[in-house]
């Protein structure tokens, strides 16, 4: 009995050892199959299912379809990934154990599932494409793929020249996946002997820089230039847009900026075509007066030239400016705002330096509003169900009234206002504190939307896009729980039951009763061209209130005198919009016991000797141009 026992040990052992080898085989398998297979997470609940071109969309289907076909027992799917023999092998492997699968591996085949569309273009955007639906899904799919390139290139900085050869994408280029992602970009191939890099010329010293700091060849810098351009950014500066009209503002401004204190270099951000020698020149002029370092940044090398002639114009400038100045940190200024405090306060605040973009609000005006359809595009904001699924983006809010209502923060009540109360007067972008390191691919979102053929008409220019932009960028960001005040002279009724503003400009204050900046000039209207044409459209209105034509022009071009401010308490107050100063001008009037009407602030000596000497400032400087 014994010599049969130890006969049959052997082959005991030989069936223990396979058995023991088939079960771990097993569990690996088991392991891989459902770490490909996200669960449903409630995040996801209403959430949409993405376009039928979506990489995303692509790359459930691919998965599917692997399961389906995949047979119980495949060697492939449990050797490590540098034991696989085919370059198709290795994708198999990434795409059935997903969870386990690098972040390189993971970008490399969600970029390479763009191109199963093979006509896909972020350039889609600038076209109405006469069907709702494919108009939204070309928004949704703008910002999944900023959102992506974000992951990929300026979180995890992975080698996109790597990438592309590392999977055989030998059927486009980086090149070409630039060109397609990002439209407002110059073309370039592999075989360009020039930098994309904005031409920036110091205007005290005459010094021009034209390349990269990094160095870097032309084909390795221009193949990513977004991530590189990022990684060029540092310190801290004031960046300007103005319009050639607008340029007049720009010497009270340097001015302004001077009796601050101010230290911190400003550029000014041009396309490039529309700011003439002559009129640098100027620029040079008034920077030297102030004794400010100036730079101008000409994005002419930078922009695509039939893309910045057809889109970028007005308000869009800005999103160019923000991308494209050389700062890590930046306040991005209109040419005719006015600050009252130093650069400093805006970088040292406590919202700037928790969230890195600061926002201010606009006045409370709920006559304002948002189109119906706008509004019906906010589940095309969120991910879609398969990005959710495959890279597991969320963002911080839901969509949804009562859980907006819930979150309890000013950033969620501002989308409430946009999406739920069709409030088209939520974010006054005068003055925007940004870490564009942090929120680049925010301020591109925003460009898109700004671009996009359905959504442009939803704002007034980029005002409230800075927030929906960062909102869909899934970034943090601090919008002000101060609605913009009314600042100027108080005057009382003759009844003396009200006390009175009434200017052109609105304030912004921190909260505590201090001015930090204001919109509009500090002439009692930005414009006194515009008399003769109030004038023209109510003569009535104009000559009871203001007298003579003269009288108004001579009153148009004073100072504005600044003894406080009003907040009223919308909707129980509001503010009046008056013919003036091409209905620029708006009045509130306080009554002087009105109880929940509002709150009005008359400077004490100190501040009304600091707000009226900028005011000064700001009056004293001849404007030349």
């Amino acid at each position: 009995m014994k010599t049969l026992l130890r006969a049959r040990n052997p082959g005991f052992k030989r069936c223990s050892l396979l058995a023991v080898i088939a079960i771990c085989f097993l569990f690996i398998f088991m392991r891989a199959d459902s770490a490909s297979q996200r669960r449903s997470t409630r995040y996801e609940e209403d959430l949409l299912f993405s376009s039928g071109n979506s990489t995303y969309a692509y790359f459930q289907r691919k998965v599917k379809e692997l399961h389906d076909n995949k047979p119980f027992f495949s060697l492939e799917n449990m050797l490590p990934s540098w034991m696989l023999s085919t370059h198709t092998a290795r994708e198999k492997r990434v795409l059935l154990n997903w969870d386990k699968s690098s972040g390189f591996d993971q970008c490399a085949m969600l970029i390479k599932g763009l191109y199963n569309d093979p006509n896909w273009d972020n350039m889609a955007i600038t076209i109405d494409h006469d069907n709702a639906t494919i108009n939204d899904e070309v928004f949704q799919m703008s910002a999944e793929r900023v959102r992506l390139y974000n992951h990929c290139f300026l979180q995890n900085s992975y080698d996109i020249n790597e990438m592309f050869e590392k999977y055989r994408m030998y059927y486009t280029s980086p090149h070409d996946y630039q060109r397609r992602m990002f439209p407002f970009l110059r073309k370039v191939t592999a075989m360009d002997g020039y930098y994309i890099y904005p031409t920036i010329t110091n205007l005290r010293t005459g010094e021009v820089q034209t390349g990269p700091i990094a160095d870097m060849s032309y084909q390795e810098f221009n193949s990513n230039f977004i991530a590189h351009w990022k990684n060029e950014a540092k310190g801290r500066g004031i960046v300007v847009t103005a319009s050639v009209n607008d340029c007049r503002f720009l010497r009270s401004q340097f001015f302004v900026w001077k009796e601050l204190g101010n230290t911190y270099p400003i550029q000014v951000v041009t396309k490039g075509k529309e700011m003439p020698p002559e009129l640098i020149a100027k620029i040079k002029e008034y920077a030297t007066e102030a004794d400010q370092e100036v730079y101008i940044v000409d994005l002419q090398n930078v922009l695509d030239p039939n893309y910045a002639e057809k889109y970028i114009e007005n308000f869009h400038n800005k999103w160019y400016a923000a991308m494209f100045n050389t700062f890590e940190e930046a306040i991005l200024v209109d040419a005719d705002v006015v600050s009252y405090v130093h650069p400093d306060e805006y970088f040292e605040s406590a919202d700037f330096k928790k969230t890195g973009l600061k926002l201010w609000r606009d006045r409370d005006i709920p006559d304002i509003h948002v189109h119906i359809y706008c509004l019906n595009m906010a589940p095309y904001f969120l991910p879609s169900k398969e990005e959710h699924r495959t890279l597991g983006t969320t963002l911080k809010y839901r969509l949804e009234e009562e859980s907006l209502k819930d979150a309890g923060t000013s950033e969620a009540d501002g989308l409430h206002k946009f999406f739920f109360e069709k409030s088209g007067s939520i974010v006054d972008s005068g003055l925007v504190v940004f870490n564009k390191k942090k929120k680049l691919h925010s301020l591109i979102i925003s460009e898109f939307f700004h671009t996009d053929a359905k959504f442009k008409p939803c704002t007034y220019g980029d005002k409230e896009i800075f927030m929906l932009g960062a909102y869909s960028a899934g970034v943090d960001y601090s919008l002000d729980p101060e609605a913009a005040v009314i600042i100027g002279p108080i005057r009382e009724s003759t009844n003396k039951k009200f006390n009175s503003i009434c200017s052109a400009q609105m304030g912004h204050t921190n909260g505590r009763g201090k001015l930090l900046w204001s919109n509009g000039g500090l002439q009692v209207c930005k414009n006194p061209n515009f008399a003769k044409d109030d004038f023209e459209k109510d003569v009535k209105f104009m000559s009871n209130n203001y007298g003579t034509l003269e009288d108004t022009e001579k009153y148009y071009k004073s100072n504005l005198s600044i003894d406080g401010f009003i907040s009223p308490n919308v909707p129980n107050l509001k503010f009046q919009q008056q013919p003036a100063c091409h209905h620029y001008m708006y009045c509130v009037h306080m009554p002087v016991d009105g109880e929940d009407m509002g709150e009005l602030v008359r400077f004490d000596q100190e501040q009304r000797e600091r707000v009226n000497k900028i005011s000064n400032v700001w009056n004293s400087v001849k404007i030349n141009l």
